[in-house]
């Protein structure tokens, strides 16, 4: 067998993959002979399960997130799904899509359970009608600020400012206020060294997913010194769950 170097090897592959690539989409509109219709979405045979990774009963305590693949053809785009457990109690649960396959049915769906939901070992989710939190989260758009309320905490997000989280209200109480990013910089750790401070700088709010189980909240933006001096742009997601006091972040430097 001819040896192979690292080099050649992934130069050979990256030529293969460029030639082949483009045949598995493209199709020349004109060419009605090799042009097939794509096949239309089959009804699922049975309720698919889902487990938990860590095994054994686990319950949501924050609410809990997670995936589900499809088949190519199975289920429509327009599908609304339904969550049991192994007994048979509905779960609620809201859905949205992630991915679909050429034929437009689904290819991957994304869903949301609530820390209320049952502990189970594992749940079973079917095409069907979701069910709706009974104190489900809720999003309310100003002109200044974005309001999220889980039924436990109310949460306000201005839309402009440094202050990414303007307070959150557990009933009368503010229990948070003036939530912002902030960091320093500086050239050496030596002694005496300057150190320029740094602080959030909001540039745009989005509401990417407003309930009813979950409510998602993109913040960009960058960071600046008090001599406005812009460094490091920023995106933050808040997820806020039905009947929680918890909010989730993540932070990308991008």
């Amino acid at each position: 067998m001819k040896d192979l170097s690292r080099r050649n090897f992934i130069r050979a592959t990256s030529l293969l993959a460029a030639s082949s690539t483009p045949s598995l989409y493209a199709a020349d509109a004109n060419d009605t002979k090799s042009a097939k219709p794509a096949p239309s979405p089959k009804p699922t045979k049975g309720p698919t399960q889902v487990s938990w990774l860590e095994g054994g009963r686990i319950q949501p305590l924050a609410g809990s997130a997670f995936g589900v693949p499809w088949p190519m053809g199975q289920q429509a785009a327009d599908t609304t799904f339904t969550l049991r457990t192994p007994q048979g109690k509905k779960v609620p649960m809201q859905t949205w899509t992630t991915a679909t396959w050429p034929d437009g049915s689904l290819k991957w769906t994304g869903h949301a359970i609530s820390p209320d939901s049952p502990a189970a070992e594992h749940f079973r989710i079917a095409p069907g009608k979701p069910t709706i939190p009974r104190n489900p989260v809720s999003v309310e758009e100003a002109a200044e600020a974005i309001f999220v309320d889980t039924s436990i905490i109310r949460c306000e997000i201005p839309r402009q400012g440094e202050t990414l989280i303007k307070s959150v209200k557990r009933g009368d109480t503010t229990i948070l206020s003036k939530g912002h990013l902030c960091g320093t910089r500086q050239d050496s750790p030596d002694p005496g060294t300057p150190v320029e401070a740094f602080t959030s700088q909001i540039e745009t709010v989005e509401v990417e997913q407003s309930g009813p189980v979950r409510a998602v909240i993109k913040i960009d933006g960058t960071h600046k010194t008090e001599g406005q001096r812009k460094w490091l742009p920023f995106s933050i997601r808040l997820y806020f769950h039905a009947g929680s006091d918890g909010i989730r972040m993540t932070h990308t430097f991008v």
